[in-house]
């Protein structure tokens, strides 16, 4: 008998793996003696949430945690280095945090932050494309893996009764992470005549008369069908010819999940814009995402999982210090943290965020007061359940001996096993077997201990 996810979150996950190159793994990793996610909770409120904020671009490391007593730092950035005095002070002897990463600094203080420094992927690509598909389908190296990590994870996990609102993403298109087999709803924070356009859309595919969303969706299986024709092999005799296509089954299945849209669309907008204000004050764009987010998690109808994209940290150019393009978007970045948190209220201490970046960038600034593609970057974990006042990866300095290529921060920590922690902590995530977490990280073989990020209230 299938259990439903409340009663697995309650079960122990001591689950021991015995496949080969895995039971290192499931011990350490996915056989944690807490779960966070199984907390005896009220049987009216959700469960936790996670919240993945991506920062597109490859956010560089060295402008967020400032080796302030380290010389070749400044030496290898005359121009975009922080000066010791304007970092703020942390609980850490080798790192300061930038001054426009001022209003997390309280978060920080109360060790609801875990900062992760030299983490990433092992593929050492330094395509933009490449690394956040590695990324966002926890596959490095593997391009024929389409699916991404989270939605593997909705998938494996999955039961006849998820809330239609279980996983989201604040924007109008899906991001990897979240693309696959589970069905995930992709919406922006706001009406905008594009949104508009597009309900209309599937208003007139999906909620006219019948006879006329039939029609509409024949036609499209029979346009799908067309495209598939041109340039096909020539079958020889002796190969059996495909079944026929239920074209009956194949319009009520199109029929059916545009009228899911359309559904959780509709509840997804009544919650948004009736949800009482708490007058929080958000910044602008990101700000707006995590609003919206948070309304959501308010509303407690099961939200389990959350996606924001934060773009354009690709600063090759002008990148500055304290000042420079990227200064106000870590500030933007920290302000719209903290008011996110600050407007959960009592749903505060269920939710976790995870905010990540493709890579790094290099530890020498270039011709143009910027820096270019690099290998280790950082990760940031935060909320009340975080073990922080401490900072998580392995530091070895900046000396080029010690740098990847000579030139970029090394990876030390692969990006899977911050995941992997945090779906087993925060969820509960127990695998029933060695394929079924070869399925969700292909390819990991990592035998290390969990980090311990996550921390037993």
């Amino acid at each position: 008998m299938e259990s439903t996810r409340r009663d697995f979150l309650k079960q122990s996950t001591a689950t021991m793996l015995t496949a080969a190159g895995v039971g290192a793994i499931g011990k350490e990793i996915f056989a944690p003696t807490y779960v966070y996610g199984a907390r005896n909770l009220p049987e009216r409120d959700s469960g936790p949430t996670l919240v993945v904020i991506y920062l597109r671009g490859g956010s560089d490391p060295l402008s967020v945690f400032v080796p302030f007593d380290d010389r070749t730092y400044y030496q290898m950035r005359p121009t975009i280095s922080i000066l010791p005095n304007d970092a703020l002070h942390i609980n850490n002897r080798t790192f300061r945090l930038n001054p426009a990463m001022a209003p997390l600094l309280p978060m920080i203080n109360a060790g609801e932050i875990a900062p992760i420094i030299n983490v990433g992927s092992p593929n050492d690509t330094r395509s933009h494309f490449d690394a956040q598909d590695f990324m966002e389908r926890a596959a490095p190296g593997i391009k024929s893996i389409s699916e991404g990590w989270l939605n593997r994870y909705l998938e494996q996990t999955k039961t006849q009764t998820d809330p239609e609102l279980r996983a989201l993403a604040i924007q109008p298109l899906l991001p990897r992470s979240l693309r696959g087999q589970y069905p995930v709803l992709a919406a922006p924070a706001r009406k905008s005549n594009r949104h508009e356009r597009a309900m209309a859309v599937f208003e007139e595919l999906y909620g006219c008369d019948e006879d006329r969303k039939m029609h509409r969706a024949a036609k499209a299986a029979e346009m799908q069908a067309d495209t598939r024709r041109p340039g096909r092999r020539k079958k020889s005799r002796k190969e059996p010819e495909p079944p026929p296509i239920d074209e009956a089954a194949q319009r009520q299945r199109i029929v059916s999940a545009g009228s899911n849209t359309i559904r959780r669309l509709r509840e997804l907008r009544r919650i948004i814009e009736e949800s009482p204000d708490t007058h929080v004050q958000y910044p602008p764009d990101l700000g707006e995402k995590l609003q919206a987010v948070a309304k959501v998690i308010r509303a407690n109808v099961g939200l389990e999982i959350a996606a924001v994209d934060y773009g354009n940290w690709d600063h090759h150019i002008r990148q500055g210090g304290s000042g420079g393009v990227m200064a106000p978007m870590l500030a933007n970045l920290s302000k719209s943290i903290a008011a996110f948190y600050k407007d959960l209220g009592n749903r505060r201490h269920m939710v976790c965020t995870l905010v990540m970046s493709e890579f790094g960038r290099t530890v020498k600034e270039n011709g143009n007061r910027g820096s270019d593609h690099g290998r280790g970057g950082y990760m940031l974990v935060i909320g009340e359940m975080v073990n922080g006042n401490r900072m998580y990866g392995r530091w070895t300095g900046l000396d080029v001996a010690n740098l990847a290529d000579g030139r970029d921060l090394p990876v030390y920590t692969d990006f899977r096993l911050v995941f992997a922690e945090v779906l087993v902590k925060l969820f509960g995530y127990d695998p029933p077997d060695a394929r079924a977490v070869n399925d969700m990280f292909p390819g990991w073989n990592n035998r290390g201990r969990s980090l311990g990020l996550l921390k037993q209230l």
